[in-house]
């Protein structure tokens, strides 16, 4: 979707929280009638989330890089007391591309800074998001070709370019029972990023009620902790299925609901 600056700015100060109490309700309200609006403001959700945690690796890595040429360790492992005698040859040229490359980096320390600053810790929606994965389109792989199948791999595109609802839509007109599991799988996905974490847990508990295969079990699994975590519904059912996934070693979730435990 094409969007004008003024509609991009009012995304970026309602995701920033930048709004007033009065133009954050009327937003809101127009959200739930604006389909378009709701994608864009998933989708830019999204990218903040994304930005969020890439910035922070990046400066993590920077961070230890400089480190390690300011301690000067030399190749067998002792540490020069002084500057190298290649520092005395610095060219001009070098010198600028040190500055700008500080510049760089003071910048996304400010913008990670002024990010830690208003967000002290993770909220649930952006842990899950740290963790969330789109299910892949390949479990419907070997289906019976048919209208049906059309329609659910036009909803795929849809998922693709962020037509979250037009693909819900589409695969709601799927009636082949051997696309259900699939249409569910991508339902949640489509669910997850309008924010309907509600629906796409609803989704996955439908999959665990009629699947038989162990990994598509897994899978669905996990989307619904991350779901439940997303929507803050970090119950009784929640603790539970966590705990079961992180003592299962074998559980395709084990490595990431260990991860998760850890930030809770």
């Amino acid at each position: 979707m094409d969007m004008k600056k003024d509609t991009f700015d009012t995304i970026e100060d309602y995701l920033l929280e930048n709004l007033s109490e009065e133009e954050r309700t009327a937003f809101e309200a127009q959200l739930q009638t604006d389909e378009a609006l709701a994608e864009a403001v998933a989708r830019q959700r999204l990218e903040h989330r994304a930005m969020q945690l890439s910035l922070q690796d990046d400066l993590r890595a920077q961070m230890a890089e400089w480190k390690k040429e300011k301690t000067g360790k030399a190749a067998n492992g002792a540490t020069q007391t002084g500057p190298p005698r290649e520092a005395k040859r610095i060219t001009l040229s070098s010198r600028l591309t040190r500055i700008a490359l500080a510049a760089s980096i003071l910048l996304v320390v400010a913008m990670v800074a002024r990010w830690a600053f208003f967000n002290p810790s993770l909220s649930n929606e952006e842990l899950a998001a740290a963790y969330y994965e789109s299910p892949p389109a390949g479990i419907a792989r070997g289906t019976e070709s048919g209208p049906d199948k059309i329609v659910f791999d036009e909803a795929l595109a849809q998922i693709q370019r962020g037509a979250y609802s037009e693909a819900l839509q589409s695969l709601s007109n799927i009636s082949d029972s051997t696309l259900l599991v699939p249409v569910l799988f991508q339902m949640i996905d489509a669910h997850y990023k309008l924010g309907n974490y509600q629906q796409a847990a609803d989704a996955a508990r439908n999959i665990l009620s009629i699947s038989s295969d162990p990994l598509l079990e897994q899978r669905a699994e996990g989307l619904l902790l991350i779901n439940k975590l997303a929507a803050g519904q970090r119950d009784a059912e929640f603790e539970s299925l966590l705990q079961r996934i992180v003592k299962d070693e074998n559980h395709a979730w084990h490595r990431k609901a260990g991860e998760l435990m850890k930030r809770l």
